[in-house]
């Protein structure tokens, strides 16, 4: 099904919804969150466009290089999928906005739910991604290397190159949705196991069409930090930030250094992912009560 067609069944059916609900606040708070997500749209584009023209060089070939050193990249993970898996992680990486629309709609019904904050992490993640995308402007594989991509090995050249095309690769905003989904569990089995599902799907999509595997460890401390932003806890997102800036700077200014010592660079992703592994944990053994910092805004007392 494509979006326009989704995104019109979907309002329909609140609409029919509102009409046996007429005091109901939920379909419209569902609503407003789809219209949200539909004016972002054409904003999101235009700004991709803007962007291509203010950042001419891209660093794909650098980042393809350090996926070399990693050990393993997009080409490699992207062909191991059939034509017919290429199709189903086609469709998970393009239902991320029914899916935030899904999981802010739960919770705003379900007890205990914490949609005004899952929402503040929405903008969080793309304000503040959009604005990282020019920091290591980069455009995914498909597109930097689209004759080659997937079937093809570059090395990279360790140099940005110009390229036309949107920088929207670094870091993957596709991942950090997705483990911010996970992380807005709210402690019940059934929601971490549907969200850790889409997890893997999304990360499986990812590389099969969009994204280098640095992308997608660099999206995981960025997830991190606007969750953590979203509860006020400034301390903790100001470490999960600089680790995201940390190694945007090392992109950016040191990549030579990064590929130059493998060992050093698989240690620095595998502790990068294990702090999102650690966030998971934590979130799960968390009393709710304890999440609200001492002193918070009043702007986050009240529940969408």
């Amino acid at each position: 099904m494509n979006q326009p067609l989704f995104w019109s069944l979907a309002i329909l059916g609140l609409f029919i919804w509102l009409m046996f609900r007429p005091f109901a606040t939920a379909p419209w708070k569902i609503m407003g969150a789809f219209g949200l997500l539909l004016l972002a749209h054409p904003i999101t584009i235009a700004a991709l466009r803007a962007s291509d023209k203010a950042y001419p060089l891209k660093y794909d070939y650098v980042l393809q290089s350090i996926d070399v050193a990693l050990g393993i990249t997009a080409f490699q993970v992207a062909r191991l999928f059939t034509p017919f898996d290429r199709t189903i992680l086609y469709a998970v990486y393009d239902s991320m906005n029914a899916a935030m629309v899904a999981w802010y709609g739960v919770h705003v019904v379900m007890r205990g739910g914490e949609s005004r904050k899952l929402l503040y992490t929405y903008f969080i993640l793309f304000l503040v991604g959009a604005s990282l995308y020019g920091v290591v402007p980069a455009m995914g594989p498909r597109y930097a290397f689209s004759e080659t991509f997937p079937m093809g090995n570059p090395q990279g050249s360790g140099h940005p190159a110009a390229l036309a095309g949107y920088p929207n690769a670094m870091p993957s905003l596709h991942l950090a949705t997705a483990l911010a989904l996970v992380l807005f569990h709210n402690r019940n089995r059934w929601l971490l196991s549907l969200s850790l599902a889409f997890l893997v799907g999304t990360i499986a999509a990812t590389l099969a069409f969009e994204h280098y595997v640095i992308d997608l460890v660099v999206g995981v401390p960025f997830a991190c930090f606007a969750v953590e932003l979203a509860y006020g806890r400034l301390v903790s997102s100001a470490r999960y930030m600089g680790c995201v800036l940390v190694w945007l700077g090392l992109i950016r200014f040191a990549s030579a250094g990064l590929v130059g010592h493998p060992w050093l660079l698989r240690f620095l992703a595998v502790f990068t992912v294990s702090l999102g592994v650690r966030a998971i944990f934590r979130r799960w053994r968390e009393d709710p009560r304890e999440r609200l910092p001492q002193l918070e805004p009043v702007v986050f007392g009240h529940r969408v």
